[in-house]
């Protein structure tokens, strides 16, 4: 049976239709699901697995990614704690940090990246390491076809014991799946993986790679910029990596006006490329930090703020992974709930369910109306 989400209402409730296709949904997710299982067990013995020496971790994606996946491999390392773990790796572009930058070097003992590489000289590499398990942390969006690819990579790399594969997302009846299905976040997504396959798990954990050297830069900042009170010190993130993400940045700045008014400081944090659209935020309290700080630096000073209030992107994940509460502004773009913060007492999320383009999964997008019709009023009457 499917595990990547559960029911909030009583279907007997329902019109004939609705339940109709919440069958067709179950069925579909359910049958990709088992294809997935009978592949993957006809490919891989799956003998013995927690006597694995040497395992090998596949996860792709961009700091998002990667941060979600921190305490599934954190739970990897409680679970084998002699065994040589190496991580296998794409950050995706050029211009995007790795895992490797992000993660404790205490979790792993090697990285293999293979952004530019053919899959024959990375298949040759991963071969010549003979690894007992290969464990995939898979992405929300992976399909069946991308899935048995990889399967055939790993047989063909000859590895014997294999698992982690999984269909997290169909594409059909979106606006059903919406309204009516609570999606697993992507953390305790991959954590269950582990718990399918009789491994521990040992919680949401983030094993940052935080050195000296970046508490000192952070401490630094702290002390030249007279930010000492945490209290008054609020993040803002305004950018992301996909521009349908981006909260109005003229709401970025109506709330900064009120913050500031009640005494708060205003700390942009983010990307080079985020700089510019940063300075649109005015005060004389505001701080743009964007560009100039490595992620792990980021984190820091994030964990220096009393909240932070961000786009659906990469600082939002290291806030809360640092314990700092978080205002989080989702556009409607993807399946509710599965790049959420944690639902607690601490961190609000934000997202429009009222548009009629709602789960669009756009590349591109021309008027951005979900996150317009978020006011800059409902989250200040949040504070």
């Amino acid at each position: 049976m499917n595990n990547i989400y559960s029911y909030s209402i009583d279907k007997a409730k329902l019109a004939i239709r609705t339940r109709i296709a919440l069958k067709l949904i179950d069925w579909c997710y359910n049958f990709l699901n088992f294809l997935v299982h009978l592949f993957q067990n006809f490919f891989f013995s799956n003998k013995n697995i927690k006597d694995a020496k040497k395992i090998l971790i596949f996860r792709i994606g961009s700091m998002g990614d990667s941060i979600c996946a921190l305490p599934a491999i954190y739970s990897i390392r409680k679970n084998f704690p002699q065994a040589e773990i190496e991580l296998l790796t794409n950050q995706g572009e050029k211009n995007l940090i790795s895992i490797e930058g992000l993660i404790d070097k205490n979790i792993f003992d090697k990285t293999i990246n293979f952004l530019g590489e053919n899959w024959r000289t990375v298949r040759d590499v991963v071969k010549n390491n003979n690894y007992d398990l290969f464990i995939e942390l898979p992405v929300s969006l992976s399909s069946l076809t991308r899935l048995v690819r990889n399967m055939l990579f790993v047989k063909s790399a000859g590895i014997k014991n294999a698992f982690g594969w999984q269909i997290a997302s169909v594409k059909i009846k979106l606006k059903i799946q919406e309204k009516y299905l609570h999606f697993l976040n992507e953390r305790d997504r991959l954590l269950k993986i582990l718990e399918d396959n009789n491994l521990g798990n040992f919680g949401v954990h983030f094993p940052l790679l935080i050195t000296e050297e970046n508490n000192k830069k952070i401490a630094k900042i702290i002390n030249e910029n007279d930010l000492k009170d945490k209290n008054k010190n609020i993040g803002f993130v305004v950018g992301a990596k996909r521009p349908q993400n981006r909260w109005p940045v003229e709401y970025f700045n109506e709330v900064a006006e009120y913050l500031q008014k009640n005494g708060k400081y205003i700390l942009l944090v983010g990307s080079k490329e985020d700089f510019e659209l940063a300075n649109n935020i005015k005060g004389k309290k505001v701080f743009n930090f964007c560009g100039k700080l490595t992620p792990i630096e980021t984190a820091l000073l994030l964990k220096q703020c009393r909240l932070s209030i961000t786009n659906d992107t990469g600082p939002m994940h290291l806030s809360y992974a640092v314990g700092t509460p978080v205002i989080a502004l989702f556009s409607s773009r993807d399946y509710p709930g599965r790049w959420y913060p944690p639902i607690n007492e601490k961190n609000k999320v934000f997202r429009n369910f009222d548009v009629g383009c709602t789960m669009c999964f756009s590349v591109v997008c021309n008027d951005n109306i979900c996150m317009k019709d978020m006011h800059a009023k409902t989250i200040l009457d949040s504070l």
